[in-house]
């Protein structure tokens, strides 16, 4: 699951870095960062999925970052062209 995530992200980053387009870059991976934080602790420390909840905190801010990019590039003016 976090490999096909990780390949979607990276397709989607590829796309906006070839467009010279930094700023959104930055902007929605520090979401997932912050999001990731609030993931790990719930699931590793409250959770009983313990050690799991690590790799499985992983998956979900990759998904909700390439979520968050997918919806970037579908709504932004700047790639109606592209």
């Amino acid at each position: 699951m976090v490999i096909s995530a990780y390949g979607f992200l990276q397709n989607i980053l590829r796309f906006i870095q070839t467009q010279s387009i930094v700023i959104p870059l930055v902007v929605f991976s520090v979401v997932p960062l912050g999001i990731h934080f609030g993931i790990v602790y719930s699931l590793v420390n409250k959770k009983s999925v313990d050690y799991k909840g690590a790799p499985m905190a992983a998956s979900i801010s990759i998904w909700v970052s390439f979520l968050l990019l997918a919806l970037y590039v579908l709504f932004a003016n700047k790639f109606q062209n592209t």
